[in-house]
């Protein structure tokens, strides 16, 4: 190639040699690829640390109605430790906006459902005596027997809220059967 009379390459010949030439290739290819990559990263903690909420959230629900359930009767300090006992369950994640419902749901002899008693931490309880706010299972309905009904609800605000900007709401429902006693008396709380 030859230059001509003021030092310079001519734009043909440049042009040629830019069109060649592979170095920086396999950085525009990583600067096009990298916000896919990072959203995948971002994307995969994000679900793993959900999961891990809606897990805690489960567990604390079963663990409350399970606790009441096996008693033969509780006291209102009872439901207290036992409230307690669902923000241990979280740790190491924050309880704050945790809400168990835990109550007693009663069956007459004609199998309808009216609430017994209701305690609650977070929420407003049922009202004594009226039929439950939720969808009981009909082969849960046996006439003449009663029910721990635990619901738990906790409000997940996600890390990354320019990926995911709501707030989810995680819950559970459990139906246990009380294990010593026909029906667990009202705690009083």
């Amino acid at each position: 190639m030859r230059e001509n009379n003021s030092g310079l390459w001519p734009c043909s010949v440049l042009l040629s040699r830019l069109i060649r030439c592979q170095r920086g290739v396999a950085a525009v290819e990583f600067a096009l690829v990298l916000p896919i990559l990072i959203s995948l990263l971002l994307g995969a903690t994000e679900l793993t640390r959900a999961l891990t909420y809606d897990r805690k959230v489960t567990q604390a629900g079963y663990t409350v109605g399970d606790l009441v359930a096996q008693s033969d009767s509780i006291s209102a300090s009872d439901v207290t430790d036992i409230y307690a006992a669902a923000t241990k369950i979280m740790q190491p994640y924050p309880s704050d906006g945790l809400s168990v419902v835990i109550s007693s749901v009663v069956f007459d002899e004609d199998a309808k459902a009216s609430v017994a008693w209701s305690c609650t931490n977070g929420t407003d309880p049922w009202p004594t005596g009226v039929t439950p706010p939720i969808t009981i299972p009909d082969g849960l309905k046996l006439a003449n027997t009663s029910l721990i009904i635990t619901v738990s609800s906790y409000p997940y605000r996600p890390t990354f809220d320019a990926i995911i900007p709501d707030t989810i709401e995680m819950g559970e429902t459990f139906f246990l059967r009380p294990r010593l006693v026909e029906t667990i008396s009202d705690p009083g709380c």
